[in-house]
């Protein structure tokens, strides 16, 4: 079971342990999307610090418009 908390304006946060296959680990919060779809999205530098392999790189429209280019990682969660 994973345990989290609500903040205002209705976000839920949650402590995710990310770990690589050497078995690094760094714990993050992580802001629950309503709209998930089975991706953790984490900054570019904490998967670079976890040397995870970039598997594959998609372009994006998020909610606002705004068109972003996201690399996929592979790593345990």
């Amino acid at each position: 079971m994973i345990f989290g908390e609500f903040l205002p304006p209705g976000q839920a946060r949650v402590t995710v342990v990310v770990s690589n296959a050497e078995g690094d680990e760094v714990e993050i919060d992580a802001i629950v999307d309503t709209g998930y779809m089975g991706a953790l999205f984490l900054p570019n530098s904490l998967a670079e610090h976890l040397n995870l392999p970039q598997i594959d790189q998609e372009v994006l429209k998020l909610a606002n418009g705004k068109i972003c280019c996201s690399r996929g990682y592979c790593c345990l969660a």
